[in-house]
C-alpha cells in the first residue's frame, strides 16, 4: 500500500573536469571515489552511485566526472527503499549536471 513519507534523500553535485567520481555520504560520514572509466565498483554504499553512473553511460548519456555529497534521513533497513531513493536522487543529480556531455 502506497504511501506518502516526510522523508527524503538529497544529492548535490558538482561538476569535476576529469571522469572521476568522489562521493560523500553524511549518513555513513565516509567518502569514496570511483573512475567512470574504470571497473565497477563493488563494495559498500558507493556500489548504487557506481551502478547509476554505468547503468547511464550504458543508455548512452555521456558522464563528466562530479563530487557528490548525499544526505538522507530515509531509514536504512526500515523497508522505505532507502537504496532506491540514493538511486533516483544520484540519477538526477547526475542528469542536471549541465555540463555533462552530450
Amino acid at each position: 500500500m502506497p504511501l506518502a513519507l516526510d522523508r527524503e534523500t538529497v544529492a548535490a553535485i558538482a561538476p569535476r573536469a576529469n571522469r572521476f567520481v568522489k562521493v560523500y555520504s553524511r549518513n555513513y560520514d565516509d567518502c569514496a571515489e570511483f573512475d567512470l572509466d574504470g571497473a565497477p565498483h563493488r563494495q559498500g554504499w558507493v556500489r548504487y552511485v557506481a551502478g547509476v553512473a554505468l547503468v547511464l553511460e550504458s543508455r548512452g548519456v555521456r558522464l563528466r566526472g562530479a563530487d557528490l555529497i548525499i544526505d538522507s534521513d530515509v531509514p536504512l533497513g526500515a523497508g522505505l527503499s532507502s537504496s532506491s531513493a540514493l538511486e533516483i536522487s544520484v540519477e538526477l543529480a547526475f542528469l542536471s549536471d549541465k555540463r555533462r556531455k552530450a
